[in-house]
């Protein structure tokens, strides 16, 4: 499954169904629509999915850059009253974003 270009639809997906859980987050349907294995992280009551953007390789003065230092897309989940709130990062290069 590719993460990147169906971003917007699988997030906004997640949160649907997230949100019509009511307070507690449904880890299992994010995993399932967005592909990936996701961390839930009691103290702070979220659940976050992650992909590290492994296909292009990134030099920085002849050094290869991990996909860890800036080229992770995430998105992270939590209740916030009868809603949930989702926060995130996506890497994408320039050819990669659609324009109006």
């Amino acid at each position: 499954m590719t993460f990147f270009p169906r971003t917007v639809v699988v997030l906004a997906a997640c949160m649907q169904a997230a949100g019509a859980a009511g307070p507690a987050i449904d880890t299992a349907t994010i995993e399932s629509v967005t592909g990936l294995k996701g961390t839930y992280n009691k103290t702070e009551n979220v659940f976050k999915v992650s992909k590290p953007r492994d296909d292009v390789k990134i030099s920085v003065d002849r050094w290869t850059m991990p996909a860890f230092m800036g080229l992770t897309s995430w998105a992270a989940f939590t209740p916030m009253g009868k809603e949930t709130m989702l926060m995130g990062d996506t890497v994408l290069f320039e050819d990669e974003v659609i324009r109006p």
